[in-house]
């Protein structure tokens, strides 16, 4: 054969070659997953697995399906009736128990592959957490509840602020608003104090009147005002 040449062979591999290859099954290492149950894995009060040995565990799901009902099958007339009835009794159970759950949804969510469940007690320790840090002033965005149960953010990003919140700005805002609330208290207590003042001075001059048009009302026992818990004597 002439060089130069090209058999149709040839060129069936090249294209071959340049088409992309797909994403393929969804491969689970069982092992793994054994080792998961024998750790043990924990439920809540609902019957659901929550804590890292059930992410494996729910991943799972999906591909011991694929292999009760073998993908080979072209059509679902050619799957034998005794599998067929083996999922729908399965699948019949598995309806029942989430149609019960939906009803007392009120709220429709969307989560990751972690589930609600797993969510939820997630958010339970966020709250652990917030309760015990009883002075959180000292503290950055970046040792808060979030980075604690949730792991540390990407540098440059906070968790649930979206695009464009950096550390450094949120970090700016918390700090001005802190800032700003002691300011407040500290106004409060001046307009406080003053009002006490204005109250002392009006009894000083209310008693300066009296003792011009009608003489002097001393007495025995010197009058008492109490300014901010000190006692001065009205003469």
């Amino acid at each position: 054969m002439e060089e130069g040449t090209s058999t149709p062979s040839s060129s069936n591999n090249e294209e071959g070659s340049k088409k992309r290859k797909g994403r393929g099954p969804n491969r689970i290492d069982f092992n793994k997953i054994a080792k998961a149950k024998e750790s043990g894995i924990e439920f809540n009060n609902l019957g659901q697995p929550i804590g890292k040995p059930s992410v494996p565990l729910s991943t799972s799901y999906g591909t011991v399906a694929t292999q009760l009902i073998p993908v080979t099958y072209e059509s679902w007339p050619e799957v034998p009736e005794i599998l067929k009835n083996s999922v729908w009794e399965t699948t019949k159970v598995i309806s029942r128990r989430y149609t019960a759950l939906v009803k007392k949804n009120d709220c429709p969510h969307t989560t990751s592959r972690k589930g609600l469940a797993r969510l939820r007690e997630e958010l339970k320790e966020i709250k652990a957490i917030q309760t015990n840090q009883v002075d959180a002033s000292g503290k950055t965005i970046k040792d808060d509840a979030l980075a604690q149960v949730l792991g540390k953010e990407n540098p440059g990003r906070v968790r649930g602020l979206g695009f464009g919140a950096t550390p450094t700005k949120v970090q700016a805002a918390i700090l001005g608003r802190q800032t700003t609330m002691k300011l407040q208290e500290e106004v409060k207590d001046l307009r406080q104090e003053l009002k006490e003042l204005k109250s002392f001075v009006f009894h000083l001059q209310a008693r300066d009147r009296a003792t011009t048009d009608g003489g002097s009302h001393s007495s025995s026992m010197p009058q008492v005002t109490n300014i901010k818990g000190i006692y001065v004597n009205l003469i």
